[in-house]
């Protein structure tokens, strides 16, 4: 169970999010997982600064999933989100940040249960 943070600097109308919610659930592929599981939050309008200056546009990208992720998918998985978010917003890829954090099914809760 998948769950992208997308923190966006453009103010987005609501086909746009839509979009990027699709297309983030053809980029969690890289993983070998698939739209049907995933959560997507989509923050859009947000004030990102980067060495004290304001960043815009640009945008962070954190994922969150059970298991591990190898090195391989992580900079697949980079590289189809800056080509989404350079393609959909316009963003640059040299202004998009993303993190990837795989945690223990132990620590993962859903359906009043861990994985």
């Amino acid at each position: 169970m998948p769950f992208i943070d997308a923190r966006i600097t453009k103010k987005l109308d609501d086909a746009q999010k839509d979009a990027l919610k699709t297309a983030l659930g053809q980029a969690i592929g890289a993983f070998g997982k698939g739209e049907s599981w995933l959560m997507v939050q989509i923050q859009d309008d947000c004030d990102l600064w980067r060495g004290g200056e304001a960043l815009d546009p640009g945008a962070f990208v954190a994922t969150s999933m059970v298991g591990p992720s190898s090195g391989a998918a992580c900079a697949d998985f980079s590289a189809r989100v800056a080509d989404i978010l350079s393609d959909q917003l316009g963003i640059p890829g040299d202004e998009v940040y993303l993190t990837v954090t795989s945690v223990d099914g132990s620590h993962w809760g859903w359906n009043g249960s861990t994985f």
